[in-house]
């Protein structure tokens, strides 16, 4: 009687042919590790975060240890882009929806947001040291070539912050609980006046309510 799926066994473990090509161990006994992966950490030793086991001739039944290859992700996905574009020229329109979903699940992963720290230090870390002067208070103060947003940098974040309210980004509009006038203001005071005149108004209104009446 012929196997329902394909086998084969490597230090004794038996691994069965997945619909994808993978060979996988059995989920009870071998928590389902795929073979190519048990091949090499049996042979090579544990596996790296971020790397992944490549088969050098693309067949997937090919577990022997020199057709595999221990490469990052990204080479790794490089390659097999290249493979699935000379077999097929339009599959990447094909299921579009599904890559983007398995793409984010993977940048949200563990493995994904390591990948973007490391990645992200190693940009920064060759960038050229350059001078230039603070576009508010004028002192000079040192930057990382390509940190400038739109060609605008600032010594300090007291200075981003004075900027801000000089350029009125985060003015609101209210009215004057005086005389109703409707006046600017930075959102995050509290001024509920116009003017120094209604304020002064406020002010006297505020201290008839706490002198006492007399009897």
């Amino acid at each position: 009687m012929q196997a329902k799926h394909p086998v084969q066994q490597f230090n004794g473990v038996r691994f069965y042919r997945k619909p994808n090509g993978y060979y996988k161990a059995d989920w009870k006994k071998h928590r389902g590790i795929y073979m190519h992966r048990f091949v090499w950490e049996s042979i090579k030793g544990p596996i790296q975060p971020g790397f992944h086991i490549h088969h050098k001739d693309g067949n997937r039944s090919n577990n022997a240890i020199e057709n595999l290859e221990l490469i990052s992700h990204s080479e790794h996905s490089r390659l097999h882009y290249a493979e699935r574009k000379e077999t097929d020229p339009n599959w990447w329109l094909n299921g579009a929806e599904q890559r983007q979903a398995c793409a984010r699940q993977w940048h949200q992963s563990t493995e994904g947001r390591a990948w973007h720290s490391k990645h992200g230090k190693e940009s920064w870390r060759d960038r050229e040291i350059l001078s230039r002067n603070c576009d508010h208070c004028g002192a000079e103060y040192q930057y990382l070539a390509g940190s400038l947003k739109n060609g605008i940098g600032f010594c300090g974040k007291n200075c981003v912050s004075a900027a801000r309210r000089k350029a009125g980004v985060d003015n609101i509009q209210r009215s004057c609980v005086i005389c109703g006038s409707i006046f600017s203001v930075n959102r995050y005071r509290k001024t509920k006046t116009c003017s120094a005149t209604c304020k002064k108004k406020v002010l006297s209104e505020s201290r008839k309510s706490l002198r006492p009446h007399g009897g």
